[in-house]
């Protein structure tokens, strides 16, 4: 079954941290409000080049799955029906806005270059992809698969599945060391902010969510292997979510439409429970999970990082 990270970004609400000296010691007490809010507008940047890419990558992840069904049996007419097109429109940024390859001087040096290095690559890979897999429509175009029996078909879609697996470890790389430089800080500098405690709730669901997630993706095929941690992950949302679900929601008056959005985010979060419950019964009778469930799991941790970026936006 084909991995694709769907990491835990989501939107700064206020301000985030990092610390600006050269050898990123923690100096969250002496960041300016202009660093904190620069920092907010990269950690933002790469939340919209992260969903564009990944949109992309997620058609082509599907595609691969039936094509690879499809050359098994190519002389079968509906071989390579139900692919979609993937579209891909880069993120636009305002004049003010920063651009996720262009981190600002509120990084520390080490961190500015960690950043530079890591967003390049990311593109760099996201780029491979986009041409290996127009090399593999234009094979499919023109029916070369007749010539060599699918095998230059099957060598194109182990280098895209190659390439995805380097964007994933890039992507994970990139959202650790945003995590480890803002994470902290943020609940510091939002200590006053009379949302906060709805958005730390909700930052801690959303990321309980990932942990699950990743979890049912590490062995699938086997799953009693994962059971016992997966149940534990289970279990630590099902109790965030009654501790959250439990707070009073925030005053429409005074925050309209919050008290709306934390219901919302809420409901999501008891979605997710619901279909998770089903799916982890049925695969302790089976003994896997199918890549239907993990596109399940992964469809609700986006709806559920949605409704936090709704809230926070």
């Amino acid at each position: 079954m084909r991995k694709l990270i769907l990491p835990f970004l989501v939107l700064s609400f206020l301000v985030t941290f990092s610390c600006k000296s050269e050898n990123s010691s923690d100096a969250s007490e002496n960041v300016s409000q202009d660093d904190a809010n620069e920092i907010i507008g990269y950690n933002n940047a790469l939340i919209k080049l992260n969903d564009a890419q990944h949109k992309y990558l997620e058609i082509i992840n599907n595609n691969l799955g039936k094509i690879e069904t499809g050359l098994q049996n190519p002389n079968d007419r509906f071989a390579f029906s139900g692919l979609f097109p993937p579209t891909y429109f880069k993120p636009v940024s305002t004049f003010n806005e920063p651009k996720a390859e262009e981190p600002g001087n509120a990084f520390s040096k080490e961190d500015r270059q960690f950043f530079k290095s890591n967003i390049k690559t990311l593109n760099e890979t996201f780029q491979n992809v986009q041409t290996k897999y127009e090399e593999l429509k234009n094979y499919l175009k023109a029916e070369d698969f007749k010539d060599d029996n699918g095998a230059k078909g099957k060598q194109l879609i182990g280098e895209i599945d190659a390439f995805i697996a380097n964007y994933n470890k890039t992507n994970e790389a990139i959202t650790a060391k945003l995590s480890t430089v803002a994470d902290g800080a943020e609940r510091k500098i939002l200590k006053d902010h009379p949302l906060k405690d709805y958005i730390f709730a909700f930052k801690d669901d959303s990321k309980a969510i990932n942990e699950f997630v990743n979890i049912a993706y590490e062995s699938p095929e086997n799953y009693k292997s994962i059971e016992t941690k997966l149940q534990a992950s289970y279990d630590k949302i099902e109790k965030l979510n009654k501790q959250h679900t439990a707070m009073t929601a925030p005053d429409g008056k005074e925050f309209p439409g919050r008290d709306g959005s934390f219901k919302r985010f809420n409901d999501e979060i008891n979605d997710f429970l619901v279909d998770a419950r089903k799916i982890m019964r049925e695969a302790s009778t089976s003994g896997e999970l199918t890549e239907y469930n993990l596109e399940s799991f992964s469809r609700n941790e986006e709806s559920i990082r949605n409704a936090y970026n709704n809230f926070v936006d």
